[in-house]
């Protein structure tokens, strides 16, 4: 079965999307994939989105990661994911503070 996973990344005073934010989405402890596999690894589109729309599902997964944008202005803190990759799939939106 496949499922979708997304990320959605947005400045939380302005609520607009983020490109070019780096994200990295791992496999946790207690699924499938053993801890640390990569799901997603790479940078937000213009919509602030990314996605990996294939994940093969077998069992809900845990998953862990974080965001940040820290090159090319506006800078920003790094924000984190914690869930579960579920018959659903994963779907987040996170909220990142400007570092400046």
């Amino acid at each position: 079965n496949t499922v979708s996973v997304s990320v959605k990344v947005l400045d939380q005073s302005t609520g607009n999307p983020i490109q070019g934010a780096r994200v990295l989405l791992e496999a946790g402890a207690g699924g499938d994939l053993p801890a640390g596999t990569d799901i997603i690894s790479g940078l937000t589109d213009v919509n602030g989105d990314i996605i990996n729309a294939g994940f093969s599902y077998t069992n809900d997964q845990p998953i862990t990661g974080r965001v940040r944008k820290s090159t090319g202005a506006p800078l920003y803190k790094t924000g984190t994911l914690l869930g579960s990759i579920t018959t659903g799939g994963f779907s987040a939106t996170v909220p990142l503070i400007t570092d400046e």
